[in-house]
């Protein structure tokens, strides 16, 4: 393009501010949150994880997916801080959860051989067996195509907790003691 079309070129007639320039062509900055990402342990074996006390900055949901032969310690973070969001918990074997404190519902499928230790509003258990469920919950668990689960009250340690307290509509729920064999 030669110099005179250029000067007589609408854009060169007004001077360009540059700097207002790059700041009208800049993304908006993404929205703040306060939520924090969920919280997940998945596809592992042979493992003792104890989530830190401080872990948690909001209710958030947590998953245990595919665990084998594990130790997960959840409560110290729900006692300490909030109770999550909700818990979903699915083929996990011969493993020990203690899940701590949980806001809405815990999804327990396809579990075989374990020991669960949770707080709940509501608990549901589907193709599970041979589980023991300690349990604290302001309603009944919702159990469907389950073998040899036994149900018995939280212990007295996550009784005492606020948060366990929190989670349940009613200031002395009762926990029924069922064993249940279909």
């Amino acid at each position: 393009m030669p110099a005179n079309d250029l000067a007589s070129s609408p854009a060169a007639a007004a001077p360009v501010d540059a700097a207002a320039s790059s700041q009208a062509r800049a993304p908006p900055p993404p929205p703040a949150t306060t939520s924090a990402p969920p919280i997940a342990i998945a596809r592992r074996a042979n493992i003792h994880r104890v989530l830190p006390p401080y872990a948690l900055k909001a209710t958030v949901p947590a998953s245990l997916i595919n665990l084998h032969h594990c130790i997960i310690d959840l409560s110290a973070s729900t006692t300490a801080t909030l109770p999550f969001a909700s818990l979903t918990i699915k083929g996990v074997t011969e493993s020990l959860l203690i899940c701590g404190s949980v806001d809405g519902a815990a999804h327990i499928t396809g579990v075989e051989r374990c020991v669960i230790v949770v707080s709940s509003r509501q608990v549901r258990m589907h193709e599970s067996k041979d589980c023991s469920v300690y349990l604290r919950s302001s309603s009944r668990p919702i159990i469907e195509d389950c073998t040899s689960i036994k149900f018995a009250p939280l212990p007295a340690v996550y009784v005492s907790s606020s948060s366990f307290r929190q989670n349940v509509s009613s200031p002395t729920p009762t926990v029924q003691t069922v064993l249940l064999s279909h």
